[in-house]
């Protein structure tokens, strides 16, 4: 089975006063079509507040799996907005021409968050659905889990983390922030299509913390963690994904073991 579109993916916008860079990873994508000729059309999309503010359009034309010329492989965009507004970029890549993908997945890579003043740091993307372990804890729990292992909080230090919840879908979201250790449990609606920052140090009231932070919700969100200056939330040392919790067992079952054994024997002996 071939696909004709890779799943949209999303990325937070850069903050106030600093610049985006997408490269997309044009080599894996070669690998990924079938065929020595296809015809690709890229969007980016900019979403702020439930309103697109602005689309990019490109084409990119693979000729005897060769890359033609074009610009439509880089994307950069510069923030003008204030200090507390934020945006998303959905990018979308569809095939027009062409055999199609062997998966529906882009190939992972990072993006560029530039800033004059501060410190520049890279970032991967989210798939806007089709994540295996979100769909396994739907089926499992009925609930959407995501979170982040090691938050740290610490006031003398001037460090500390935001929580980026991104709401790429046409539902307002309604999503739980808990933190178990220290009896934290918050709950933020986000608009659709919008994008909301949450201040740790505003709800975890100790001087020196570091712990672990979940997200719940009857429907998925884009999340990621940033790790910024107390004083001065514009200087950003990294943004990183979140982590699902994961629905698949932990062990394997009597009979699976057994199983597997016996496959393992039996292969010696053919072998």
């Amino acid at each position: 089975m071939y696909y004709n579109y890779f799943i949209p993916t999303i990325h937070l916008g850069p903050i106030s006063g600093s610049k985006f860079i997408q490269n997309l990873p044009m080599d894996n994508i070669r690998e990924a079509i079938v065929g020595k000729n296809a015809i690709l059309e890229i969007r980016r999309n900019i979403f702020k507040d439930g309103n697109l503010l602005y689309t990019a359009k490109d084409i990119l034309k693979l000729d005897n799996n060769n890359w033609q010329d074009s610009k439509g492989h880089k994307f950069i965009w510069d923030s003008n907005y204030k200090k507390d507004e934020n945006c998303y970029i959905e990018t979308q890549i569809n095939m027009i021409s062409g055999h199609g993908f062997i998966s529906p997945s882009l190939p992972g890579f990072y993006v560029w968050y530039i800033n004059s003043k501060n410190k520049n740091f890279i970032s991967c993307g989210n798939d806007k659905y089709g994540n295996p372990r979100v769909i396994m804890q739907m089926e499992k729990f009925g609930l959407w889990i995501d979170g982040y292992p090691a938050v740290n909080i610490n006031k003398k230090n001037d460090i500390t983390y935001s929580v980026i919840i991104i709401n790429p879908y046409d539902l307002k979201g309604k999503f739980h922030l808990e933190i178990n250790e220290l009896k934290i449990k918050k709950t933020y609606l986000v608009n659709p299509r919008s994008v909301i920052r949450i201040a740790l140090e505003k709800i975890i009231n100790v001087d020196n913390w570091t712990g672990q932070v979940y997200i719940t919700g009857k429907q998925r969100g884009i999340l990621y963690f940033m790790n910024h200056s107390l004083i001065n939330s514009q200087k950003i040392n990294t943004l990183e994904h979140s982590d699902p919790f994961r629905a698949e067992l932990t062990f394997k079952p009597r009979f699976m073991n057994l199983r597997d054994l016996a496959h393992k024997k039996l292969k010696k002996i053919l072998l």
